[in-house]
């Protein structure tokens, strides 16, 4: 199951790609995004009373959170081990995961 988090859009669409197993855009499109995530302008105090009343939501999206962390972490891995054995793979998987890296999803191996 695939799910993408607002504040983390890049990552989400990073995500995505390798979830679906295609070949990352190396922008994320932004022609319907809006320039604000949605809580751009909460204070400190909006977020507190969020968390006062809406518990259930704040721990479903710190779960979110968490779990996207774990799923980009694998991602990474699982590219950079690709990328570390390219001999074993045709050039069109080659292109496919180093494009992961012109996108900005991974670090280059030669960096990481």
């Amino acid at each position: 199951l695939w799910f993408g988090i607002t504040e983390r859009m890049n990552e989400s669409m990073c995500h995505f790609f390798h979830t679906f197993d295609v070949k990352p855009l190396t922008e994320t499109p932004h022609a319907r995004v809006m320039k604000c995530s949605p809580t751009s302008w909460w204070t400190a105090e909006h977020r507190g009373e969020v968390r006062q009343r809406e518990p259930a939501d704040y721990t479903v999206w710190r779960a979110a959170n968490a779990i996207l962390d774990v799923r980009m972490i694998r991602m990474r891995e699982d590219i950079h081990r690709k990328l570390d054995n390219k001999q074993d793979l045709t050039q069109e998987l080659q292109d496919k995961y180093e494009a992961f890296v012109n996108a900005g999803c991974i670090e280059s191996p030669i960096t990481k």
